[in-house]
């Protein structure tokens, strides 16, 4: 029966529900959910009395804002029927009642219907868990009663179909409890029995879920309790001590041993934790770590036996569970001893400081050396560095003395730095070192020395009396007051007077000052003496000379010898003179020579400065041009000659000249120039023939010597010439007589007499080298030429005299040793013992052999009474500070004697004493036992620590009498001892919450002492209680849309326990919806319950919070309480707008009243909240008309008009009644579509169009444009031309239209003399249906073109015509007028006059606006008489156009052909007269420079002649280049190895650097002998290096025959310089040929007084230079010009060994002094410096295989 009323439920629904309102249009039908597509709803169209035919002809249909058509309706039978399947669940959720709102609409007329269509609900749904599987944790500990919350099911049907009950399947612990609240009936899990874990760990039961349908519905969760565990076992060691052993040093990380303990519990009550106890020593946590898992014990520090021979480490493990159990271990680590300590020095060093003068055997220092490790690692061996004057002797065990053992010398060292080594004897080995620096005390040994061997100083003349001229500069080797000098001139009569009264020196810093100016034509030059003396004791000096040289200045002025003496010249010259006329010559002298001598002239002033010009050089004056009639018949020149000096002086010449007039017979003039012509034309030949033939001689005289020189040039080095071994004889004489300024390096230490050599290139070594003389009867030893050591020097090996033989017997005897024992912490002078007589030592000699006690400790606790020998104690002495735990404590002590020197031994025992008591590391030991621990349970304490040893020591341990606790000691195997605390009993908290015990340790001294800790237990609590909340179910109401962070409501639940198992903390239960989680939030601590999303009332009014609090504690168990939220409905919601659109666009002729839209509002809240209105502005041309309830159309209200408004935004507005109102909206966009209603209209009512005459056909003149307000085709628009006629023609034929953009083009070139403008009639068109049109006018202007050349219209319109004027014709004279006219107007016919070209330009001129030709100036004699002129007429126009005439203008003159063939011929003759003197200027030259090379040559032969003629041995160079002892000692020399050198096996080359301006060789014999190899010392050039080395023994061998007392040279390794060569910009300019034409005289004067000075000074130097294989002539200067220099500016020459050029300082002004530079001489520099640039690249390449 139920199941046919189901099915008849529909068809009832449909026919006794249905009904229909005829007031209210409404109707409303009732259906099931879940009905088949097609199911019947109803007849629509019949209720709402509509016939059938109309339903489809007015276009019914259903509206519905849901985007699913869920019903529709059949127009042929008018029947509502099912389209989509309906399920009530998804459409209207858990709502009682379930509506389908919609909207009949029918059209013509619009009319609407409101449908409502009931859903009713049907059991299709089961009830559904959230999770299937439901599980719960629950303690053991748990009691009956607990209940637990379950998640309940949920049924998407409504009422009786929803969920009714739960059931739970049986069982013996748990039972279920059914709570409706509310709408929900929810389960909970009651505990009825107590759970056993070790019985049964999990529990597996079902849920099951009915609902109330009349068919039953089910649905069903597993649930599946695990049963926590309790921790009720603590962890178990294996044993309760571990022992292991290491060895010390083991790398960290390694592993010690690895602990393991269980725990028979499971989870986190079964895991266990290790980790070191608190009653560890720091120093073992320091050393060691634990892994907390795996309980592996690692090295964390630096395991050292020297420190602590073993550790003991308490493990504690526990498990994690709170509060933990635990259990303890002891790990035992024992450390074994490696040779792992240094030795320990201790330098007592007894002087600091030693005179260079003290004797062998001195000593020194003593030396102590300890050693940590023990056995053969503590015993050491002790040693110094060799090659030193010190020596260490032994004295006792681990004891050394430091003496000398030869003579001191501090200018050769001045510090030592002596390093004492000591290596243990274990295995590996160990070694350690200390450095004792020795100072070396100074004496005064050495005299001053300068650091020049003479001094050149230069002062010009008339010096400021008092000024400084120089410095001298000496230096001693001593230090302090033996290094300080004063300076003083030795006196010597200058001129019969003293040389004080021309000198004074500063005695303090040597510097030289003059007393009165010095005249340079007094004397030039003189010498002084300088002495140097220190201020020691007795003082020693020294004497330097110094060459004083006086300089020439510029203090005379020019003086003007020719054309007489005075200042002012009369002359005269004819104003016929031709350009470049010799006017005069001016001819000076000037008194002072060099640069200050050479004159330059120049014009200062003058009438006309372009007339006259001077030559700078020779002071010839002479016309620039031909005079004219206006220059002033009286010329004044003023002459300025200038010398060169700095500065300058000049003297001033006036030359009056007198212009007089030419001839009147004009015949003679002319034939004149003509045989002053010939006669120098044959003067010139001869010239030329003359200096040809010179030339061509000099250069067969090159030839052959070119010849004669390559022969002797192979020569010298195959054939014979000075070999290798007398290298040093090709300079003697010139080393003898120069000046060398040797230096130091300046980084170097050298004493004076070694000259250190830097080596470079393949000499890959340094040298030094060191100049000594031997006595007179000691045989000539020679060095050998080797690499050394740097910073060695020569060891004397010093013979060991009788009395140092005594005393190294003395120290080598084994000394006696002594030992004492004695008491710790005795007082101030206690006795130890009679020392003196245990050594053997009178009282009395004590003091006399200074006796005393050297120890190695910081603290001196011992001393020694001098007058009875007694040993004493000076310092309190503890012996646990001394020593540790050591055993045996040792004190070493050292005694001193002198007179003889005697070393002593002796060591003292320290006793222990018992003067400390047990301590612990803390006074109160704290303890925290669970009161769950069960007895016997055992907790490490802290053990007491007694400083003292032995007996003295911790010897037991007492704990004060109670009733839990018991004490359990137990004995290591090193005798330390272990302290447990055991529990007895049970511990109670409820009874007693602390315990307080007193420890006590003793130890087994007499009397017997003792130290306390106070023992603090802390009984831990468990956790045996729930938390409880107030009530189980708490009521809220909260308003909805309240803002974040509002409070609910604050829970409180409480528990009884303490601490942590009192802790609660609140949460929501894990079967909370996550909906409810993004609303609310609850504070674990407080228990409030705050707002955390958006409560919306139409969502939910009703929240179910589940809330469960559990405490802290392990094991806890939850309580539960339920929040009800009830939410206060308030008008939040705005309505909801759906606009039906019937169309987007509606033409603009639609009439009044059409329907646009219909438009349905809702709003979901209730009562006012609900009410909606709706409108539209009321500017618009619509208005809204309501249907039924929240349901309107949009209609017309007014005509439209696209044109004026193309398209409407129509905006929607609708509110409800709540408070505050809310208002929603919606947009509607209307287009209003087209008609055609509008013509087309231009964009202005006329046009004007300008167009330039000679157009080109088809271009385009101008464009219209129209617009048309409509759209689409009704404003598409094409133009054309209205027919008319233009002189009589079609307008086609003279223009075109584009019909589509407007643009008019010329069909014609228009022209503006035919007519000026015209009309043109456009129409515009468009292509409506029906076409609309209009008209506009265009006026086309034609513009005028400059397209007319001027036409002249004067006499001159012919080219050719000649026009006759006088010669005599004054400036401004009318000569003729050109008029021009032009066809064109405006600025095209306005024309300009120009004369472009014409026989001479300063004649005439042309008027630019009239063309009338007038002269410029007076005609002269010389103007041609035919004088042709082009004038140019051009227009304004743009571009202008233009016509030429030509004038031809003839002079009415009959002297003119005869003035024309005079002025040509002095033209020609200049010409000629000029190319003669380039000749005779170009074989000048030539012959001049072949002069010079033949000069170089012959030079050249005579100094390889000399190279060749010397034949010198290698005793002549050891004798040329003797060095005298003191010489040697003052040197500074820095002679480098040239970079790239390949030397030959017994040669090396030296270049000198700095003042030392030679170089020099190192020659070693290819013999050697027992006592060494000579190494010589000597100048070397290119011709030494040339020569062989044939005879090098023979000379070696005479050389020690001859010689009794040379100097040696010993080689040592000094520092390397490689900058030796000089760059191409230091090379000095040569004199220009410019200079040597124009002065050769002076020239050759200047030169000869250069190198007359350059013989006495040595740093002037000259040297060939080769340009592309030729000799020619290039001086190489230093400072030549010195007299021109500063006193202040002068600085020395250097001269760069092994290369042409000696560089100077003051380059640029000698440069400038040497003279003018001409371009060609310029030219040839820069090619110079390229080719010098090669040259020395090729001769960096080719001096390895030439040396």
């Amino acid at each position: 029966m139920a199941q046919a009323s189901n099915r008849m439920l529909p068809i009832a629904t449909i026919f006794l529900l249905c009904a229909w309102n005829l007031v209210s249009g409404q109707i409303r039908y009732s259906i099931p959910e879940e009905l088949e597509h097609g199911a019947f709803v109803g007849n629509i169209g019949k209720d709402l009395n509509l016939a059938v035919e109309e339903l489809s002809r007015r276009k019914f249909r259903m509206v519905s804002a849901s985007s699913i058509q869920y019903v529709d309706v059949n127009r042929r039978s008018g029947v509502l029927f099912v389209n989509e399947r309906i399920d009530r669940e998804h459409l209207c959720g858990q709502s009682a009642t379930c509506l389908l709102s919609l909207e009949a609409v029918v059209e013509n007329p619009v009319e609407q219907y409101q449908v409502e269509i009931e859903i009713v609900d049907i059991n299709d749904n089961s009830p559904i868990f959230p999770n299937s599987e439901i599980h719960l944790e629950i303690a053991e500990s748990a009691v009956p009663g607990a209940r637990f919350l379950l998640e309940h099911a949920h049924d998407l049907d409504g009422g009786n179909n929803s969920i009714r009950t739960y059931q739970l399947t049986p069982n013996e612990h748990f039972t279920l409890d059914v709570q409706s609240r509310g709408r929900r009936i929810l389960p909970e899990l009651v505990l009825e029995n107590f759970l056993d874990r070790e019985k049964q760990a999990k529990h597996r039961l079902l849920l099951t879920a009915f609902d109330g349908g009349s068919a039953e519905r089910t649905g069903t969760a597993h649930i599946t309790i695990t049963i926590f565990d309790i921790n009720d076992n603590a962890p178990v060691f294996r044993q309760s001590l571990y022992t292991v052993s290491l060895m010390e040093n083991v790398p960290k990380g390694s592993l010690v041993i690895k602990l393991n303990a269980t725990d028979l519990d499971e989870g986190p009550n079964g895991d266990v934790v290790y980790s070191f106890s608190s009653h560890n020593e720091e120093s073992a946590s320091k050393m060691f770590t634990i892994n907390s898992t795996s309980g592996e014990i690692q090295v964390k520090g630096i395991l050292d036996f020297e420190e602590t021979s073993y550790y003991e480490i308490d493990v504690e493990a526990k498990d994690r569970s709170v509060p933990p159990l635990s259990a303890h271990c002891n790990v035992r680590v024992e450390i074994k001893d490696v040779n792992d300590n240094p030795p320990d020095l201790l330098l007592n060093s007894i002087s600091q400081s030693i005179s260079e003068d003290t004797p062998s055997g001195t000593l020194v220092a003593l030396i102590g050396v300890t050693d940590r490790d023990s056995n053969k690692n503590g015993h050491t061996d002790c040693f110094i560095s060799p090659n030193i004057p010190f020596d260490l002797k032994s004295a006792f065990i681990n004891s050394y003395r430091l003496i000398t053992n030869k003579v001191l010398d501090r200018e050769s060292i001045p510090q030592y730095k002596i390093t004492v080594k000591c290596t243990d004897r274990g295995s590996p080995s160990l070694s350690t070192n200390k450095t004792i620096v020795v100072q070396i005390s100074d004496i005064n040994d050495n005299a001053p020395r300068f650091t020049q061997p003479s001094y050149k100083i230069y002062v010009t003349e008339n010096n400021a009396p008092g000024s400084s001229i120089g410095s001298v500069t000496a230096f001693d080797p001593d230090i302090g007051q033996n290094s300080q000098v004063t300076y003083r001139i030795v006196e010597k009569p200058l001129q019969q007077l003293p040389m004080s009264s021309y000198i004074y020196i500063n005695p303090k810093n040597g510097t030289i000052f003059s007393k009165h100016p010095f005249d340079y034509e007094q004397f030039k030059s003189f010498q002084i003496h300088v002495q140097a003396q220190d201020a020691g004791l007795p003082s020693l000096s020294s004497t330097v000379a110094v060459n004083v040289i006086v300089l020439d200045q510029n203090d005379n002025r020019p003086v003007i010898i020719s054309p007489g003496s005075k200042t002012h010249v009369n002359s005269s010259v004819l104003r016929s003179a031709d350009p470049g006329y010799l006017v005069t010559k001016i001819i000076a002298s000037d008194a002072d020579s060099g640069q200050n001598g050479r004159l330059s002239y120049q014009i200062v002033q003058s009438n006309d400065p372009g007339l006259f010009t001077i030559s700078r050089n020779s002071g010839e004056v002479r016309s620039v041009r031909r005079f004219k009639d206006t220059d002033a018949e009286t010329q004044r020149l003023i002459v300025q000659v200038k010398d060169n000096g700095y500065p300058p002086l000049s003297t001033t010449a006036t030359i009056i000249l007198k212009i007089a007039a030419e001839s009147t017979n004009t015949q003679p003039d002319v034939s004149e120039p003509r045989k002053d012509f010939q006669g120098s034309e044959r003067l010139t030949f001869y010239i030329i023939i003359t200096l040809g033939a010179t030339s061509f001689v000099l250069l067969m005289v090159i030839i052959v010597l070119v010849v004669a020189v390559c022969p002797m040039g192979g020569s010298s080095a195959h054939g014979r010439g000075c070999s290798l071994s007398n290298c040093c004889c090709s300079r003697e004489l010139e080393y003898q007589s120069s000046s060398v300024n040797l230096q130091y390096v300046p980084d170097s230490n050298l004493i004076p007499n070694f000259l250190e050599v830097h080596g470079n290139g393949s000499l890959s070594e340094n040298y030094r080298c060191k100049i000594r003389s031997a006595p007179e009867t000691a045989e000539l030893a020679f060095t050998r030429f080797s690499p050394q050591m740097p910073r060695t020097i020569e060891r004397n090996v010093m013979n060991i005299s009788p009395q140092c033989g005594k005393l190294k017997g003395n120290w080598s005897e084994k000394p006696n040793e002594i030992h004492y024992s004695i008491p710790e912490e005795l007082e101030d002078g206690a006795f130890v013992g009679n020392i003196a007589n245990d050594i053997g030592l009178n009282a009395r000699e004590l003091s006399i052999r200074r006796f005393r006690i050297m120890s190695a400790a910081k603290k001196r606790y011992f001393e020694v009474n001098l007058k009875n020998g007694i040993l004493f104690v000076n310092d309190k002495i503890d012996r646990e500070q001394l020593c540790g735990q050591t055993l045996t404590c040792l004190q070493n002590i050292e005694i001193v004697t002198e007179t003889p020197l005697r070393l002593y031994r002796a060591e003292v025992e320290i006793q222990d004493i018992n003067d400390n008591s047990p301590s612990f590391p803390q006074d109160a030991l704290r303890l925290e036992i669970l009161e769950s621990t069960p007895p016997g349970t055992r907790f490490p304490l802290q053990s007491a620590h007694d400083p003292d040893i032995g007996t003295n020591s911790v010897h037991t341990y007492n704990l004060s009498p109670n009733d839990h606790f018991t004490l359990n000691v137990q004995n290591s195997s090193d005798g330390t001892k272990s302290v447990f605390l055991v529990l007895d009993k049970f511990l109670d908290r409820e009874k007693q919450a602390v315990h307080t015990l007193l420890l006590s340790a003793l130890d087994g001294g007499i009397p017997t002492r003792s130290g306390n800790a106070q023992i603090i237990i802390a009984v831990l609590d468990a956790n045996d209680n729930v938390p409880v909340f107030d009530q189980s179910v708490y009521w809220v109401k909260v308003i909805e849309n309240v803002i974040a962070n509002t409070l609910v409501i604050n829970l409180n639940a409480t528990d009884l326990d303490e601490g942590t198992n009192a802790e609660i903390i609140y949460s929501f239960s894990s079967y909370t919806p996550d909906r409810l989680h993004e609303l609310f939030s609850i504070e674990p601590h407080t228990g409030k319950i705050t707002v955390n999303g958006v409560l919306d009332y139409e969502e939910a009014n009703v929240y179910e919070i589940n809330v469960q609090a559990r405490d802290q504690g392990p094991n806890s168990v939850p309580a539960y309480c339920k929040v009800v939220v009830e939410i206060v409905d308030m008008n939040d919601v705005i309505p909801e707008m759906t606009l039906m659109s019937l169309s987007s666009s509606i033409t603009e002729n639609a009439t009044i009243g059409t329907m646009i839209a219909l438009i349905s509002v809702a709003d979901p809240e209730s009562g006012e909240n609900g009410k909606i209105s709706c409108y539209v502005p009321n500017n618009l041309p619509f208005r809204l008309k309501p249907s039924f309830k929240n349901s309107y159309m949009l209609v017309i209200r007014t005509l439209l008009d696209r044109e004026t408004v193309p398209q409407y935004t129509i905006n929607v507005t609708c509110s409800d009644a709540g408070s505050p109102r809310l208002f929603t909206n919606k947009i509607i966009v209307l287009a209003i579509s087209d008609i055609n209603d509008n013509a087309p209209h231009f964009t202005k009512s006329t046009y004007t169009a300008y167009i330039l005459e000679n157009n080109t056909p088809g271009a385009i003149i101008c464009s219209v444009t129209a617009f048309d307000s409509d759209l689409g085709q009704n404003s598409d628009i094409s133009y054309s031309i209205m027919a008319s006629q233009i002189q009589g023609m079609p307008i086609e034929s003279f223009v075109s239209i584009n019909s589509e953009n407007g643009e008019i083009f010329s069909q014609r070139s228009f022209d503006y003399e035919q007519f000026k403008n015209f009309q043109v009639h456009v129409q515009a068109r468009d292509a409506g249906t029906p076409s609309l049109s209009s008209n506009v006018i265009v006026n086309v202007v034609i513009l005028d073109q400059n397209d007319n050349s001027p036409v002249v219209v004067s006499s001159l319109s012919k080219n050719g015509t000649y026009v006759m004027m006088p010669r005599s014709a004054n400036p401004g004279y009318l000569v003729t007028k050109v008029t021009a006219v032009d066809a064109d107007s405006g600025q095209n016919a306005r024309l300009i006059y120009q004369l472009i070209q014409s026989t001479d330009r300063t004649l005439f001129t042309v008027a630019h606006n009239s063309g009338e030709i007038r002269t410029m100036r007076l005609f002269e004699d010389r103007d041609s008489t035919t004088q042709v002129l082009i004038i140019l007429v051009k227009d304004n126009g743009h571009p202008s156009l233009s016509t030429t005439v030509t004038a031809t203008l003839s002079l009415m003159d009959k002297t003119a052909a005869i003035m024309s063939d005079v002025s040509n011929q002095p033209q020609d003759i200049e010409q000629s007269t000029d190319f003669a003197i380039y000749i005779i200027i170009s074989l000048g030259t030539v012959s001049f420079i072949l002069f010079l090379i033949i000069i170089a040559l012959v030079t050249t032969m005579c100094h390889n002649s000399n190279d060749h003629s010397d034949d010198c041995s290698l005793m002549h160079c050891c004798f040329g280049r003797e060095i005298r002892k003191n010489t040697s000692k003052q040197s500074h020399a820095d002679p480098r190895i040239a970079p790239n050198v390949q030397p030959t096996t017994n040669v090396m080359e030296v270049r000198g650097t700095g003042s030392l301006s030679e170089t020099y060789c190192l020659i070693r014999p290819t013999t050697e002998r027992e006592n060494g190899n000579c190494i010589l010392l000597t100048p070397f050039g290119s011709a030494t290096r040339r020569s062989n080395i044939k005879n090098t023994d023979v000379h070696f061998s005479e050389y020690n025959q001859q010689t009794k007392q040379k100097p040696n040279i010993i080689c040592e390794v000094g520092q390397m310089n490689a900058d030796w060569r000089s760059s191409e910009p230091h090379i000095v300019g040569k004199i220009s040929s410019q200079c040597l034409e124009e002065n050769q005289d002076e020239i050759k004067r200047e030169f000869n007084r250069r190198h007359t000075a350059a013989a006495d000074v040595d740093y002037i130097k000259a040297s060939p230079d080769l340009e592309d294989g030729l000799p020619t002539w290039a001086p190489r200067f230093g400072s030549q010009h010195v007299e021109n220099l500063e006193p202040d500016e002068y600085q020395s020459n250097i001269y760069m060994g092994g290369t042409p050029v000696m560089l100077s300082s003051k380059q640029d002004q000698v440069v400038k002094q040497d003279g003018q530079h001409s371009a060609s001489s310029t030219k040839k520099k820069k090619k110079r410096t390229k080719r010098s640039e090669k040259r020395e690249s090729k001769s960096t390449k080719e001096e390895p295989e030439n040396e």
